[in-house]
């Protein structure tokens, strides 16, 4: 667990206090920070004095600050009370945050800037047995792992706290100290996610075409299921049309909905079994499991398209019901795999032979 998940924990238990007991917020106007800490750390929270004197709440007003500070909720202390008041980020975005991490993310910084943010997270979290807190990191720290002049790294230091990518404490004289953000962390450990789920996003907007597939599963243990798979692959391959071509697996054919995660026991070693037995030339690919949104996992499988070895066709028969014979070919009309018209055969043909002779 790291600390966005730290946060992201804390968050649910808020907006899940406040969706079970509505009448005691609205009356009391707060919840007690005890009566959210019971909820987040269970029945191992025994007593008021050992829990407010220990790091668990330290991690726990991390994180409601944290909250705060993208205006997911609202906290206001009041001795050892806590008014907690979802935003309308907070409402719109309960049960997806990906929104948030996207604006995060888009922020751009530079190399150097990067390289001092990464030195802060790496020193600032602390990842207790069921929390996650944040904690100081001093100058000294920072010009000894950087390398950094201390002029330059200053500037790097407010220049990121500008963006809120980190909390800076100055002290006086040259001294100061800094401490990881949410939005930091966010912006070094979730960039990959979001963009992940923005391209897969664009595939759905416009689903099937003539170079993405959209798969529900991917199952490759029948001869039926294996027959269907490289006809997909040698259609997504073959055609002629422009961009990447792209197999997605996890979303429903009629809603357009995530479904759910890949098969486990489908990986890249065996898909390139798979396309090494039954396709020639072999089609190359590139094949991986990436987060989406807050959904769950995806199958994205490349087909990479070389026109040199075109046109690709069956090697070896095999299937079913659903069968496929050695030397089929097979392109995509829309949505839909098929064999090539005789002209459309041609041309693939003519391109590929153009290719060899470059």
């Amino acid at each position: 667990m790291d600390f966005i998940d730290w946060c992201d924990q804390v968050f649910s238990q808020i907006v899940d206090l406040s969706r079970t007991s509505p009448e005691v917020i609205r009356r009391q106007g707060w919840l007690s920070e005890f009566l959210l800490a019971e909820h987040v750390f269970g029945a191992s929270v025994s007593n008021h004095a050992q829990y407010f004197g220990n790091e668990r709440r330290q991690g726990l007003m991390d994180a409601l600050d944290a909250l705060k500070s993208c205006g997911l909720v609202g906290v206001k202390k009041s001795g050892q009370m806590i008014e907690l008041i979802s935003g309308r980020r907070g409402r719109e975005q309960s049960t997806d945050l990906t929104e948030l991490w996207e604006s995060v993310c888009s922020r751009s910084i530079d190399d150097e800037q990067a390289a001092i943010l990464r030195i802060v997270n790496r020193h600032s979290v602390l990842v207790g047995g069921d929390y996650v807190s944040l904690g100081e990191v001093g100058y000294e720290t920072l010009l000894l792992e950087s390398g950094f002049e201390y002029d330059l790294l200053l500037l790097l230091v407010e220049n990121l706290r500008t963006q809120l990518l980190l909390d800076l404490r100055k002290y006086s004289g040259k001294k100061f100290i800094v401490k990881a953000s949410y939005f930091g962390l966010v912006w070094e450990t979730r960039r990959g996610l979001t963009i992940e789920s923005r391209f897969i996003d664009s595939l759905i907007q416009e689903w099937e075409t003539t170079s993405v597939d959209f798969k529900r599963e991917l199952r490759l243990d029948t001869a039926d299921q294996k027959a269907e798979f490289v006809k997909d692959v040698l259609g997504l391959s073959n055609t002629q049309a422009s961009g990447r071509r792209w197999l997605i697996v996890g979303f429903d054919d009629k809603t357009h909905a995530y479904y759910g995660p890949p098969d486990s026991g489908v990986e890249r070693n065996r898909i390139e079994q798979i396309l090494a037995r039954y396709t020639t030339p072999c089609i190359d690919v590139r094949y991986e499991v990436v987060e989406y949104r807050s959904s769950g996992e995806v199958g994205k499988l490349e087909m990479i398209r070389d026109p040199r070895k075109l046109p690709y066709s069956v090697m070896d028969s095999i299937g079913d019901k659903k069968r496929i014979a050695r030397g089929q070919v097979f392109v995509r009309h829309g949505s839909q795999t098929e064999e090539p018209t005789q002209a459309e055969l041609q041309a693939i043909l003519e391109e590929g032979n153009r290719a060899r002779s470059n």
